[in-house]
């Protein structure tokens, strides 16, 4: 959604977050969710990426509902995206005068 948006790529988590708030509507309760989610879901990240032992467990109840979250943040981006393309087809090309660079695809 931020490339489709800006053309830009995040290269880190919290450049991602940052550059999303830039994008979306802070007014807007389901857009500040979709950063509260990303600023939590960094968080297990960290913790399945980097801890041990017991610091490493995350509960069923909170995997269950990030696994919740996370489908309402694909249906919400999905629908942002959908709305871009029929913007696009009026205006082919991006806001700049151009259109976007596309990166290569991932290997």
């Amino acid at each position: 959604m931020l490339f489709e948006r800006t053309g830009r790529i995040a290269k880190t988590h919290s450049g991602l977050r940052t550059a999303l708030a830039q994008v979306l509507d802070r007014r807007s309760e389901t857009d500040r969710g979709l950063l509260t989610f990303l600023a939590r879901a960094c968080k297990y990240k960290e913790l399945g990426d980097y801890a041990v032992g017991r610091a490493a467990v995350v509960n069923n109840a909170d995997a269950a509902e990030l696994i919740q979250i996370a489908g309402r943040l694909l249906a919400t981006i999905t629908e942002r995206l959908d709305g871009l393309d029929e913007d696009r087809r009026a205006r082919p090309v991006g806001s700049r005068g151009r259109a976007p660079e596309v990166p290569p695809p991932l290997a």
